[in-house]
């Protein structure tokens, strides 16, 4: 018997005993609705400008993409699979993270914060909270950290997960540094909230 709405990678399941085959169903597999494909679309635009210009030639105004929809929506699923597309094996010109990702908790505080938490998608030590207290780091130091760190992965998407954490009364103060950061630090910011 044949199954051609099945996909090439689904096939070989079929033959397999039940409990592969329900480990297979229960996994991860990204499906390629119109919406995502619309977002997959965009997000490759905005990554691909970056690849036109050298670093120093880039212009200030960089686009960037907010990703809005309800808890399990797949807006993380659409992030992770432009990252699986899109890793450094990929683009074997950038050395490191020419995608980065962070996902926000919801004890965020202002910009420090927000800093903070996108070190830690490059395991900086500056992204432990008990460090920040205990050493009394500024937010200027955070984010000289952060533009070298960002400059030295060669990053030219970062992708911030959970953005509404980071929005509470300063919410449009945040908004707009992180817009004014992004492009000194010459680079393309994607958020989703939810």
């Amino acid at each position: 018997m044949t199954y051609k709405h099945l996909n090439p990678s689904t096939i070989p399941y079929l033959n397999k005993p039940l409990k592969e085959k329900i480990r297979w169903v229960r996994g991860e597999h990204f499906v390629y609705y119109p919406k995502a494909k619309k977002c997959l679309k965009q997000l490759k635009w905005i990554f691909e400008q970056s690849l036109y210009y050298e670093n120093d030639d880039l212009p200030y105004d960089l686009e960037g993409l907010t990703i809005i929809g309800d808890s399990g929506a797949g807006k993380t699923f659409i992030v992770k699979e432009f990252m699986r597309t899109h890793s450094s094996e990929h683009h074997p010109t950038y050395e490191g993270h020419p995608v980065g990702y962070c996902m926000l908790k919801d004890s965020i505080t202002g910009l420090k914060g927000l800093y903070s938490a996108i070190l830690s998608a490059y395991g900086h030590p500056y992204s432990d909270s008990s460090t920040l207290r205990h050493k009394k780091i500024t937010i200027d130091q955070l984010e000289e950290t952060l533009v070298y760190v960002l400059k030295k992965t060669q990053t030219r998407l970062l992708f911030i997960d959970e953005f509404q954490h980071a929005m509470g009364r300063n919410q449009q103060a945040i908004l707009n540094q992180l817009k004014l950061r992004s492009n000194v630090w010459r680079i393309n910011t994607s958020k989703c909230i939810e």
